[in-house]
């Protein structure tokens, strides 16, 4: 019987100890989240006016213009202006637009001075893009890439013209 309470004893313990443990590991995930949404927040507010210029490059003349970029905890929103109203982006956005949007999030970090790359690789940018979207990438995002250096054409193959 002495035996029996020992053993309910260290069962007791090991019980108390794991719940410790979960207690510890809930703080540290709660901590891992608002650190996780306070750099996300950060980092959309640096870079939320490149973000807005790249897409406008690509787009020029849209009556959907992307105006904000909010975070709200783990969630990113864009704002659109569209025909005169804000309206969130994402469910007005076509296909080609969100493209786009992605596009412009991935350009946003070129002139990144916490960027460790001396180089930009996009694969098939304009997979998802109309004929205006792509004309507009080769015509104003490729066109600067060349002024700035970041494109090395030894390396680079393009399809787009012969479509």
């Amino acid at each position: 019987m002495a035996k029996r309470l020992i053993d309910n004893l260290s069962i007791f313990g090991l019980i108390i100890k794991d719940k410790e443990i979960e207690l510890e590991f809930k703080t540290n995930i709660r901590e891992l989240e608002a650190y996780r949404n306070d750099l996300l927040k950060r980092l959309l507010e640096e870079h939320k006016t490149e973000i807005i210029k790249w897409y406008d490059l690509l787009n020029p003349s849209e009556e959907i213009r992307i105006c904000d970029i909010e975070c709200d905890n783990d969630k990113v929103n864009f704002k659109a202006s569209y025909y005169g109203t804000i309206k969130p982006a994402v469910p007005i956005l076509s296909e080609a637009h969100l493209n786009c949007l992605g596009l412009s999030i991935s350009l946003s970090q070129i002139g990144n001075v916490n960027n460790p790359f001396s180089f930009i690789l996009i694969d098939d940018p304009v997979q998802s893009m109309d004929n205006v979207h792509t004309d507009n990438f080769v015509n104003e995002v490729l066109l600067l890439f060349l002024i700035y250096g970041f494109l090395n054409c030894e390396f680079f193959t393009f399809n787009i013209l012969d479509q």
